[in-house]
């Protein structure tokens, strides 16, 4: 049972699943959490396993994500946990080639990206995975 205080608390803060900036224009979310603190290490991690649940669903989308390696399926929910699954499903050649099992050419498709520009390090780290089916 909620107690008359929270219930009170929670009707006048509301809640929020987005954030947005309260009255005195600092950014919130959820019931009146003032952002600028911070969150805690299990709060990062519960919204980590949220969105790693999210990009694990993604994934399976492609039939061929399942055929991977640990190594390859690996790129694939970095790619898509960084960018999410429209922007990663623009990737037509990528996918086509890495479909198709051409790895070495789907790494090379990888780098000629303008996401390759954006991450640096982390898209060499990715394609060279993709390549070689193996962690770095």
């Amino acid at each position: 049972m909620i107690s008359q205080s929270i219930e009170l608390i929670i009707r006048h803060e509301a809640k929020r699943n987005k954030m947005y900036k309260d009255s005195l224009g600092i950014w919130s979310i959820g019931i009146g959490r003032n952002l600028e603190r911070g969150v805690s290490d299990d709060v990062v991690e519960l919204m980590f396993d949220e969105d790693m649940r999210s990009v694990y669903r993604d994934c399976r989308t492609f039939e061929w994500y399942k055929s991977l390696n640990g190594a390859r399926q690996a790129v694939i929910e970095n790619m898509i946990f960084n960018m999410g699954l429209r922007t990663f499903s623009g990737f037509k050649k990528t996918i086509k080639l890495i479909s198709d099992g051409d790895f070495g050419e789907a790494s090379k498709e990888m780098l000629r990206s303008r996401w390759s520009e954006q991450v640096g390090r982390r898209s060499i780290e990715l394609a060279n995975m993709m390549r070689s089916g193996e962690f770095q």
